[in-house]
């Protein structure tokens, strides 16, 4: 089975990602794929991760606005990516040829079919980036409301019983040191979807999991930068998945791929539920007087935050049928034998 992330997420400014930084690893080389909508980018994508599955091992990165379509793999032995290189995440080649090439599937359409419905497309593209700034509204007032309910919980910290818990569990878990530093890579494992704030649970498979259950989103935060350094420091890699509805570095969830190692956040958006997981209530690490004398405040922030979620989301599942509307003249005005072709040398390319 194939890990999966997310290429992206919703932040206070619009899409952010950083799969720009997988592509520009040294020994990597990339395939950017170009066209509209209703291309056969995903499905493309798709044919290529499952041709690898048996072969390498196989990271597919999805849409966190469509969580059906791909937008990236990664070939871990082969060093190779293949990537939706058009908005929102644009991505260009930086030595063209050499470590990047560009694949677009605009060649394989009719744009005589496409111009006959010129009006329409133009209509329909208009209306789906108003229904994409509408959502980034939301999410900047998400983004607002869960800042003033970090910054209480981050004041209520009893700093010295939290750091003492972090030395006890690193005791725990006996990291062997190296003289090595292990690197952090960015994975995105939660995401602002249409069918609301989900977590691609199955690439946890295998892990043993800590669930950090915090509904004040600071706790957690300390503890996961904490292990990132202490992981880190130790010669071991780390794949961070930051909540990037925050308009600052906020760590959701922290994996430890060598050590088959996650600790997860079960906060107001995942609100995870996991088996067989070791829990750890992240509550215990605040001052109970200081979040009382702050209750109603409290309250009022997640009832919004709730709202404006649930807003956030169906504003992208309306955004995403719209989206869907728009494919339809492009499937309508593609050649996808000149895809398929594409594709098979693509994967041969691969080989």
């Amino acid at each position: 089975m194939a890990e999966k992330y997310f290429l992206g997420s919703f932040s206070p400014e619009g899409f952010k990602g950083n799969f720009g930084e997988e592509i520009k690893k040294s020994d990597f080389r990339t395939v950017i794929l170009k066209g509209g909508a209703g291309t056969g980018k995903s499905s493309l994508m798709k044919k290529v991760s499952a041709h690898f599955k048996d072969k390498d091992e196989v990271v597919e990165f999805y849409c966190s606005s469509d969580p059906d379509s791909l937008d990236g793999v990664l070939l871990k032995s082969r060093k190779r990516i293949i990537v939706d290189g058009t908005a929102p995440h644009v991505f260009e080649p930086t030595f063209p040829g050499v470590k990047e090439k560009i694949l677009n599937l605009g060649d394989c359409w009719d744009e005589r079919k496409l111009c006959v419905s010129s009006d329409k497309i133009i209509e329909i593209t208009k209306e789906h980036k108003k229904h994409m700034e509408r959502t980034k509204r939301y999410v900047k007032a998400l983004s607002s409301i869960f800042s003033d309910t970090y910054s209480i919980g981050y004041e209520g910290i009893l700093t010295q019983k939290l750091n003492g818990f972090v030395d006890r569990l690193i005791k725990k878990l006996a990291i062997k040191r190296s003289f090595n530093h292990g690197e952090i890579s960015i994975r995105q494992l939660s995401a602002l979807t249409p069918q609301g704030y989900k977590t691609l649970t199955d690439t946890l498979d295998g892990y043993e999991i800590y669930l950090l259950k915090d509904s004040y989103f600071a706790g957690s935060d300390i503890i996961l930068k904490a292990l990132c350094d202490i992981f880190t420091s130790r010669g071991k890699d780390v794949y961070a998945s930051p909540l990037n509805i925050f308009d600052h570095t906020v760590y959701e969830h922290l994996l430890i791929p060598e050590m088959r190692l996650a600790f997860i956040s079960s906060n107001p958006l995942t609100a995870l539920r996991l088996d067989n997981v070791k829990a750890i209530n992240v509550h215990r690490f605040y001052d109970k007087q200081h979040l009382s004398q702050r209750k109603s405040r409290l309250k009022l922030n997640k009832k919004a935050c709730c709202d404006l979620t649930l807003e956030a989301s169906r504003t992208m599942k309306t955004a995403l049928k719209i989206h869907d509307e728009l494919e339809k003249y492009y499937i309508l005005a593609m050649d996808f034998d000149k895809v398929g072709t594409l594709c098979k040398n693509t994967i041969e390319s691969f080989k």
